[in-house]
């Protein structure tokens, strides 16, 4: 297996930044990677409201476990896509079962709804 490339500065140094509990860390970050968080959570979600609460849970969990990312195994803003994308489908999967129980969608209906929002999303994972 070959080994991966040193990790950018920048990604590195963040992280680092991170984990120290600087606040500003976070308002940079915020400002470089909201606008890709927001977009990709309301491709796969279709709602705006549901967009802005996962972007904050997304900084949230950025916030208070940045060790969750490791910079040796890829760039944080494919991390912070990573998982801007699991929380999405995991609140569309959600939102969908609770449907299924008022009986407006069929099970088979709930995963073709998470498949096309995962397939419209792929695009914004390219770094």
């Amino acid at each position: 297996m070959a080994k991966k490339d040193a990790p950018p500065r920048w990604d590195s140094g963040m992280q680092q930044r991170l984990a120290r509990g600087e606040a500003a860390a976070l308002g940079e970050l915020y400002d470089r990677f909201a606008s890709l968080v927001h977009g990709l959570a309301h491709r796969v979600l279709g709602d705006e409201h549901a967009a802005d609460a996962i972007t904050r849970e997304v900084f949230a969990h950025v916030w208070q476990h940045p060790d969750a990312y490791d910079p040796q195994q890829g760039p944080l803003r494919t991390w912070v896509a990573t998982l801007t994308h699991r929380l999405a489908v995991q609140r569309l999967r959600t939102t969908g079962a609770a449907a299924l129980t008022d009986g407006e969608n069929s099970p088979e209906e709930l995963e073709s709804m998470v498949r096309r929002a995962s397939v419209a999303a792929r695009a914004d994972f390219i770094v």
